[in-house]
């Protein structure tokens, strides 16, 4: 047996823009959730370092994608490269400098 990834309770949840006489009558809410996907972020953890440490994606960026609430941090919006998670700026510096990364 099946059972539903999603239910929408109408008796707490009376949607706007059904009138009293329609939800009498048992006007219903049809959700599709053929698309919701579920994703475990613990196995994909991997694929999320690598796009934070090639510096595509900030750690709010990732954030956002997951749905999670952004923090409020300036460092958390900082793109970073590679192996130590160092700001941009600091490997700017170091190359410049003729340093090695």
């Amino acid at each position: 047996m099946h059972r539903p990834v999603s239910r929408y309770d109408t008796r707490r949840n009376k949607p706007k823009g059904i009138g009293q006489v329609e939800y009498s009558k048992g006007t219903k809410i049809v959700i599709d959730t053929k698309t919701i996907k579920h994703i475990d972020l613990f196995s994909i953890s991997t694929a999320i370092d690598k796009l934070i440490g090639s510096g595509a994606f900030c750690i709010n960026d990732i954030r956002k994608a997951t749905g999670d609430e952004v923090i409020d941090e300036d460092w958390a919006w900082q793109h970073v490269l590679t192996k130590n998670y160092s700001p941009i700026e600091e490997l700017l510096k170091l190359i410049a400098e003729g340093g090695s990364t």
